[in-house]
């Protein structure tokens, strides 16, 4: 499958962190992290070639789409739960190969979410599922 698989953590009691939202998406759908950390508002913590790379930001620049149901700051909302994939075949024609099942946002503590500050810190994982 081609795509990230998306954690969002608080470590609001600062003991353990807390499972907050996650989701599936095809491969440009964590281009919106790649912005924050370019505009200086997140923080790679981990680089593993996406076997995770981690994400540390303030809930200011997730927490709001994230309560809207939304999958990214730029109100990409999931469309269903397929998403078409296209490859190139051996005569280099462009083909649908297959729609992919993602798994829709969840989100595990909404609560706790809505009870953070604007400058409380969110890890973010992104696991590669290709």
């Amino acid at each position: 499958m081609l795509g990230w698989w998306i954690s969002v953590f608080s470590d609001a009691d600062r003991q353990e962190p807390h499972l907050i939202a996650s989701w599936e998406c095809g491969v440009s759908g964590a281009d919106w992290l790649n912005e924050l950390y370019k505009e200086g508002r997140a923080a790679q913590t981990e680089n593993k070639g996406g076997y995770p790379d981690v994400y540390q930001t303030q809930a200011r620049y997730v927490a709001p789409w994230l309560l809207d149901g939304k999958i990214s700051p730029q109100g990409d909302a999931p469309h269903g739960n397929f998403t078409p994939v296209f490859m190139e075949d051996d005569k280099g024609e462009t083909v649908l190969m297959q729609s992919y099942g993602y798994r829709p946002l969840k989100l595990h503590r909404p609560e706790l979410l809505r009870a953070l500050p604007p400058e409380a810190v969110l890890t973010i994982q992104v696991f590669d599922l290709s």
